[in-house]
């Protein structure tokens, strides 16, 4: 049964200019010219260029009468000391827009760089001292992986080398101008990628789905990504080269970040970030992880929400429980682990991990959220 839609209540929803299909690459030239003339394009150090992409995103945009500044020095982690060497690349080459091709870690600092240019200071003062007061110069999003939703997102997710602290930059202005999602831009990932930004999909779809915030089109659309990824993903990772697959988890992809882009997330993206920070963990697979045991750890709140997750997952399921074994199952065939045994975690370090736990998501969750209770029951079930 459906949860009743609540027709009084005042909601926003924030989206970014979308350009949607198989080689929707070709429509950046044309957009970008329209934004500015000079062109920074923001990508990782090696991936980008070694399948082509650069290149041809060079030659769109020259073809189309834009000049071309290339800055590749994006970690996979990305870091607000690289956000503003990547400022000061962009002010030397007078940049009007700025163009982010790769994962999230690129985009993310793409998105950064933009808003840095009409902004004093360094990018780490606006994760939490400073207030964005004004318009960035525009960002277009290029996402070659389907899974973070930072082409959607209106923050940065920004890790401090001198302090550790992993935090985000966050305000509508940051909006891209213009999301450009080609599937066949994600032909090129390798299995693991493919599981772990999958997963991380699917976590944001099911968290905004049971969130807090949630509103009547974030349901909608969480609820048909929540079917589209959990169908797919296993094909994905296994049939990585098939087309009609990768255009379905991207199209789930982009699905599940328009609606916790504007329903906020939970439990899980509360703690990932600490804990990926800290322990070296990749976002995906942390998690990945963690969802069937904050699922767990939620439960007995907002029950409805859960058991029609269950039967998004698998309409043969009658009970939280299992949804949640439907989740572990999919974990297990595509090769990502159940615990964080590998890792060798200490239990009072990972402790003290979620303790910095803080920001939004903790809000949004369903259930309110104890740290030190929730770190015992993590322990307790994953170390």
């Amino acid at each position: 049964m459906e949860t009743e839609i609540d027709f009084g209540r005042i909601f926003e929803f924030l989206t970014p200019h979308i350009i949607y299909g198989n080689g929707s690459l070709d429509e950046l030239g044309k957009n970008t010219k329209n934004l500015g003339i000079n062109a920074l394009l923001v990508t990782g150090k090696t991936a980008m260029r070694k399948c082509g992409i650069i290149d041809r995103s060079k030659e769109i945009l020259e073809s189309a009468g834009c000049s071309v500044t290339v800055f590749d020095r994006v970690e996979p982690e990305v870091s607000c000391q690289t956000v503003d060497k990547g400022k000061n690349f962009a002010v030397k080459s007078k940049s009007e827009v700025v163009i982010a091709i790769g994962g999230g870690s690129a985009l993310d600092c793409g998105k950064a760089i933009a808003i840095m240019m009409t902004h004093e200071g360094e990018s780490c003062e606006y994760q939490e001292e400073k207030d964005i007061i004004r318009e960035g110069i525009p960002f277009v999003a290029i996402p070659t992986t389907a899974g973070t939703g930072s082409e959607v997102t209106k923050n940065s997710v920004l890790i401090n080398k001198e302090t550790g602290w992993k935090g985000s930059i966050r305000d509508a202005k940051m909006t891209a101008k213009i999301a450009i999602i080609d599937p066949e831009l994600t032909l090129t990932m390798p299995p693991s990628i493919t599981a772990a930004s999958g997963m991380d999909a699917l976590t944001q779809a099911i968290e905004s789905y049971v969130s807090l915030r949630s509103n009547p089109l974030s349901d909608t659309l969480a609820a048909r990504a929540i079917k589209l990824i959990s169908n797919n993903l296993e094909k994905a990772v296994k049939q990585g080269n098939s087309l009609q697959i990768r255009e379905r988890i991207c199209l789930g992809s982009l699905m599940s970040a328009l609606a916790f882009s504007n329903s906020g997330l939970g439990g899980v993206h509360g703690v990932a970030h600490p804990i990926g920070a800290d322990f070296d963990i990749p976002h995906g697979d942390i998690c990945a992880i963690l969802l069937p045991k904050i699922m767990e750890y939620n439960k007995n709140f907002n029950t409805s929400k859960y058991l029609e997750v269950a039967k998004l997952l698998d309409l043969t399921n009658n009970t939280i429980e299992d949804g949640i074994k439907s989740i572990e199952d999919l974990l297990e065939r595509i090769n990502i682990p159940l615990t964080l045994g590998k890792y060798n975690i200490d239990p009072k370090k990972f402790e003290t991990s979620i303790d910095k736990a803080r920001g939004g998501s903790f809000n949004s969750n369903p259930r309110k959220i104890d740290k030190k209770e929730l770190s015992s029951f993590l322990i307790e079930r994953l170390l």
